[in-house]
């Protein structure tokens, strides 16, 4: 039994959404902030023991904003802009593990060494990312072939990509050990497009 409950209704049994404090341990077990009673569904509810808020339905912010968020986990995400920290923007973005990357990347890059992510090395990244310097309409293809993000140069026609990090006056698509990164070497910073067609394996 609840240890106190609220009813909004001329009576419990009239009730269509109840406020419950549940029972359990000393204290009072989860909160139920939202439970229809026709349905018998707790909608919302904060849970003690995990120090969680749970949700029964969909979430609909109405156009409003999400911020402070730490870690994101999702079974799959569909957007069709997302901003990073960096200032980079993925657009057109459906990421679910084990199924395509498909990150579509548009980015400016410092000068001297500036760089930004293309792809997490744990994904282990099987397939080919094109990578355009929008700058000095400079283009290379790029090959992945997993086994830790391993990186191949297919065809640069310009000769001003390499997959070495450091390697000076160049775009550079290395392995860091953690990721696959896009250095940018020369003297001023440059606006990429990174088109990939590659394949996720873990």
């Amino acid at each position: 039994m609840p240890d106190r409950t609220i009813n909004f209704g001329e009576s419990e049994t009239e009730a269509t959404y109840q406020i419950q404090d549940t029972d359990g341990a000393a204290g009072g077990g989860n909160f139920v902030v939202a439970k229809d009673t026709n349905a018998n569904t707790v909608l919302l509810e904060y849970q003690p023991g995990s120090d969680t808020w749970q949700y029964a339905g969909d979430v609909d912010m109405n156009g409003g904003n999400v911020s402070g968020v730490g870690t994101l986990t999702a079974d799959s995400v569909n957007t069709e802009e997302v901003g990073i920290s960096n200032g980079s923007v993925i657009r057109n973005t459906v990421a679910n593990r084990g199924g395509a990357i498909g990150l579509e990347r548009h980015a400016s890059v410092a000068s001297g060494g500036g760089t930004v992510q293309l792809f997490s090395s744990f994904a282990e990244p099987v397939g080919f990312a094109m990578v355009i310097n929008e700058t000095d309409a400079d283009m290379a293809m790029f090959a992945f072939d997993g086994g830790f993000g391993s990186v191949h140069e297919l065809h640069d026609p310009g000769n001003v990509f390499s997959t070495t990090q450091g390697t000076s006056s160049s775009t550079n698509v290395f392995n860091d050990g953690s990721a696959i990164m896009v250095e940018n070497t020369f003297s001023n910073s440059k606006t990429y497009h990174v088109i990939p067609f590659a394949q996720q394996l873990q």
